[in-house]
């Protein structure tokens, strides 16, 4: 499922289900994120700092839709 479909599948969403999902999704995106990196042998500030960019710009674009 693309962003663009996900987002459009919580368009309904109250505030507080909306926060809900966007946490939930988030934390999955991060873990998934954390487990690649590691695997990788990425050093803990690299892993901190990208997974930060990761969840804003996952954040910005949810705002926007």
């Amino acid at each position: 499922m693309t962003n663009t479909e996900l987002f459009d599948s919580w368009r309904d969403y109250s505030d507080a289900q909306l926060a809900t999902a966007l946490a939930s999704h988030v934390g999955q995106l991060l873990d998934e994120h954390r487990t690649l990196l590691i695997e990788r042998g990425t050093s803990v500030w690299q892993l901190k700092d990208s997974g930060d960019l990761l969840a804003h710009h996952f954040l910005m674009e949810a705002f926007a839709a």
